[in-house]
């Protein structure tokens, strides 16, 4: 985990990000979570909700905030919700204010409007 935070701060320091780029880091986000697998560690969440947005297509940007953020049991956006909850799918959630900033940093470099935070 401290690993993944680490490599995600220096994400966060990106002040623009190329399709080549963009590309490159989905194949090696990619590999991590191939990595991690085969040693059997829990699959990292956060890296698979990256993963959506960085493949993200610009029309769906809407759709991708509303399946990511954390929702409570009547189905409202819960931004404070920094512990896994039961919601309905298998969608990765961005569960803490470090992950939603993050987020919402790699989908403004990506072009799509949409704010995690």
């Amino acid at each position: 985990n401290e690993t993944v935070q680490a490599l995600f701060m220096e994400f966060y320091k990106l002040n623009k990000l190329s399709l080549k780029g963009t590309k490159q880091m989905i194949e090696d986000l990619n590999y991590l979570c191939g990595a991690a697998n085969a040693i059997y560690l829990d699959e990292p969440e956060f890296v698979y909700a990256i993963l959506m947005i960085l493949q993200c297509k610009l029309g769906n940007a809407n759709t991708l905030r509303q399946r990511l953020l954390p929702t409570d049991g009547d189905g409202n956006e819960n931004d404070n919700a920094e512990e896994e909850n039961d919601d309905d799918d298998d969608t990765p959630k961005l569960r803490t204010s470090f992950q939603r900033k993050v987020a919402t940093k790699l989908a403004m470099l990506r072009g799509l409007n949409i704010r995690f935070v």
